[in-house]
């Protein structure tokens, strides 16, 4: 595996990159927690690599946060891409992370540039790189006060050929500011964790996720609750708590009270702040994740 632009004296200065960069960094900065993020910061990388894929990512040895990925072509295929690369664990195994992750600080941004050879693991290097056509991935990792952040930008076999290196290192000379940006973006609560969808992967998750409440709600009560998230219309849980319909219905009432909440889509906001307590459950970049969760379920049949 390469490593490459390591030296800090590698970034160029943000003053010697020019105007037009400046233009550019001024409107990532300005896209910072709000959806338009994405598109900014992909426009800002095709002006200096043609990326055909990218990532943007915060990990640590515990976990791996998944804060935005896009695909030229506008379709999920860089987010199914990394919902599967988390999944199966790939993360702990892929070379460039298990090196970055035995630094110990990374004040400036260190480059891995990985291809289908240097890849030991026999299925990660099948799914992830054969399967996908990857010829080359550049890996961008660096600490900010919230935490270490990585980008990692993807060209496949479409292309013909992996990065050039004047590529990989206009892409290191924007490398500081990406970073940060991606850092302030998560502040202000627009990352998709893939430990919250975990938090949704049963009833027994959902149940141990509710313990938190466990001051404010009886063991039954949080049951019931559990049941609600998971998308359980209340016959359902009945069936599956083997007690009475208006027995639900009365749990649910006490629930909501002792929450001072109204509604099922309230009760998932809290259980979200719980259970992921660096995002916020406020209004503004809950919205596209709470649809695309209630979407999971039989919205007619669901509990209110």
């Amino acid at each position: 595996m390469r490593e490459a632009l390591s030296d800090p004296g590698c970034f160029g200065s943000l003053l010697a990159s020019g105007w037009a960069q400046a233009q550019e960094v001024c409107a990532l900065v300005d896209a910072i927690g709000s959806r338009a993020f994405n598109e900014v910061l992909f426009d800002t990388l095709r002006d200096r690599i043609a990326v055909e894929h990218f990532t943007l990512y915060r990990f640590d040895r515990h976990g791996f946060d998944i804060c935005c990925a896009a695909s030229n072509d506008g379709s999920d295929a860089a987010r199914d891409r990394c919902r599967r690369y988390v999944e199966a664990g790939y993360w702990r195994r892929d070379p460039a992370m298990v090196k970055a992750q035995s630094l110990s600080c990374i004040h400036r941004p260190v480059m891995f540039r990985v291809t289908t050879d240097m890849i030991a693991d026999a299925a990660y290097r099948e799914e992830m790189y054969v399967g996908e056509g990857v010829a080359e991935r550049v890996v961008i990792c660096a600490d900010r006060p919230n935490g270490r952040f990585g980008l990692s930008v993807v060209r496949t076999d479409a292309v013909g050929r992996g990065f050039e290196d004047g590529e990989v290192r206009a892409l290191g000379d924007i490398a500081d500011v990406i970073l940060s940006a991606a850092a302030k973006h998560v502040v202000f609560g627009a990352i998709e964790s893939s430990r919250l969808i975990t938090s949704f992967s049963s009833v027994a998750e959902i149940e141990a996720g509710l313990g938190v409440f466990s001051l404010e709600l009886t063991l039954r009560e949080r049951q019931v609750c559990a049941r609600i998230l998971y998308g359980l219309s209340v016959h359902g849980i009945a069936l599956d708590l083997g007690i009475g319909e208006e027995s639900i219905a009365t749990y649910r009432k006490r629930a909501y009270r002792r929450l001072n909440i109204g509604s099922r889509h309230e009760l998932l906001r809290r259980y979200i702040a719980a259970v992921n307590p660096a995002q916020p459950s406020g209004d503004g970049h809950w919205n596209d994740g709470l649809m695309s969760l209630e979407r999971g379920t039989d919205m007619g049949q669901a509990c209110p």
